[in-house]
């Protein structure tokens, strides 16, 4: 017998499963213009303090030795990354929390419409279906994972740029720098294979003239 209430049948209380939903199934075709991460310009993000010693380029002196400015170059590049990955990890939680929260709106919307049917009580022979309702919240629902997924997208490849912008910076301010001290010694980044020169590199930047 339906759960829905029938012509001369008693209703009985609705009772709704929840579909579980899985966050990679959220489409990426909707377009939007929201949520883009806002960045400083590429010349104030490379005034760093002094003191941390990861600006890019600073006064070298004339003991440095070959080995103590590739390692300074290195950690540059390290702590680059870390932030990079920290901003990274940061917009994935934040999206993750938004999405949390809307769904949980849902649920209670699902659960108002399921308790104001139940209320009616069974001599309610003619309760109008919530299951048109419930549908209806489960699009809004749908369109907001859209929504969350697309602008997580969005904000994501928008740090990718800043960072891969910065990246780029560096490499070309550490190879000029080397070039300037040690014209006879190529600059450690060019070696062959840099992805195993055990820096975190995202792109491989070639020499600019």
């Amino acid at each position: 017998m339906s759960s829905f209430p029938g012509t001369g049948s008693a209703a009985r209380p609705l009772i709704v499963p929840r579909r579980p939903r899985s966050f990679t199934q959220v489409s990426q075709r909707l377009s939007m213009s929201e949520s883009v991460v806002q960045e400083s310009p590429i010349e104030e993000q490379l005034l760093f303090d002094s003191s941390s010693g990861s600006e890019p380029e600073t006064d070298i002196a004339s003991e440095e030795t070959p080995s103590t400015l590739e390692a300074k170059q290195r950690s540059g590049l390290r702590e680059l990354h870390m932030k990079y990955k920290a901003r990274m990890n940061e917009t994935k939680v934040t999206h993750f929390r938004r999405r949390k929260e809307s769904r949980r709106a849902y649920d209670n919307k699902r659960t108002i419409v399921i308790d104001n049917y139940n209320k009616a009580g069974c001599w309610a022979v003619f309760r109008f279906s919530p299951r048109r309702e419930l549908d209806a919240i489960d699009r809004d629902q749908e369109n907001a994972d859209n929504y969350f997924a697309r602008s997580e997208s969005i904000e994501r490849r928008a740090v990718e740029r800043r960072f891969e912008d910065r990246e780029e910076l560096y490499i070309n301010r550490y190879r000029r720098m080397w070039k300037k001290m040690y014209p006879s010694l190529p600059f450690w980044y060019d070696r062959p294979n840099p992805d195993a020169l055990d820096i975190p590199v995202m792109t491989y930047y070639q020499p600019i003239d």
